[in-house]
């Protein structure tokens, strides 16, 4: 059941971030006012006050993912309406078990919503719901905050489109740090890619943040596909000192260069721990890494043996290799 209310009245027009609310209220109910709306949304992801305006009205989208699916075997703009609802039921999936290992819940509901399905080429968009504000907060970036679908939905994203020629480890680390669920329904969304041969393009709109564009086809489905079908063995772990080369935030992956031995990309699922290894990305600069070594058998094989690293913990280095 629906419960209308008038809207809470507005402050003096002395912002955009009003002008923006007035603005979005003022729109009719008629097809152009639904197509400013959405202009408004797109439009948010890059400027934080009108942004913080669509936020304070309920109506901006945490995260938008818009894909454009391409299918030469079918009539032009339409798909199998079965394969169809197997790969978003992945994608689906994939997000909810994450974002339940995320917030270390039992049971959870996520909030992903199909916001369309259209014409052009077929167009597919999954977007997590608006996030409410504190109504007297003066900072602005309180409205850019993630809930766990959105971080969720972008992880799995980056997932389906790295490139695995250049950054195989890269996958490899981070397939090995998603819940076994999680990889499972992932699995199923790029079977369907691979099955249907799909190439897939689009964008991934998050508020605050560049537009980040994907891209992805069979050939990149399947061996995502292997990568979250390896079989995980043993896990054990190992403390290194080194020094960060380099991160990839749309994977949370870093990359390591030990003291001793080659270097690796290790999966780093938490963002704050994240956002330190940021910091710590520094030429001259040691660190001491906590590791999880997952060992696997890569799908398909029973000889094959790979190792992927997940960071646990990270601390500055002293000069005389002594924790600072």
């Amino acid at each position: 059941m629906t419960v209308s209310r008038e809207p809470e009245p507005l402050a003096p027009l002395d912002d955009s971030r009003q002008l923006a609310r007035v603005a979005w209220r003022g729109f009719g109910d008629d097809s152009f006012a639904e197509v400013m709306r959405q202009s408004m949304r797109s439009m948010a992801h890059d400027d934080p006050e009108t942004h913080a305006a669509l936020a304070d009205e309920g109506a901006a989208f945490g995260s938008l993912l818009d894909l454009h699916l391409e299918d030469d075997s079918a009539p032009s703009h339409s798909v199998a309406a079965t394969a169809l609802t197997a790969f978003v039921d992945g994608l689906a999936k994939a997000v909810k078990e994450i974002s339940k290992s995320t917030l270390k819940r039992e049971r959870y509901r996520t909030n992903l919503l199909l916001t369309g399905v259209e014409f052009g080429s077929v167009k597919v968009s999954l977007a997590t719901p608006p996030q409410k504000v504190v109504k007297n907060a003066d900072i602005l970036e309180r409205t850019f905050v993630e809930d766990a679908d959105a971080r969720s939905l972008a992880l799995v994203t980056a997932l389906l489109s790295v490139n695995v020629d250049a950054d195989g480890t890269a996958l490899e680390a981070l397939a090995a740090s998603l819940p076994l669920r999680a990889r499972a329904g992932l699995r199923k969304a790029s079977q369907q890619i691979a099955k249907e041969n799909w190439r897939v393009s689009g964008s991934l709109a998050r508020p605050g943040k560049p537009l980040e564009n994907i891209a992805f086809d069979a050939t990149s489905a399947r061996r995502v596909g292997i990568a979250l079908s390896s079989s995980h063995r043993e896990s054990k772990r190992i403390e290194l000192s080194g020094r960060v080369d380099g991160s990839r935030r749309s994977l949370l992956v870093m990359y390591f260069e030990p003291d001793k031995g080659r270097p690796f990309a290790a999966a780093v699922p938490d963002t704050e721990l994240y956002e330190s290894v940021v910091g710590m990305d520094a030429p001259d600069l040691r660190v001491t890494c906590k590791f999880r070594v997952d060992t696997v058998i890569a799908a398909g094989t029973d000889s094959v043996v790979r190792s992927s690293h997940t960071l646990e913990s990270i601390r500055v280095l002293g000069e005389q290799g002594t924790l600072a």
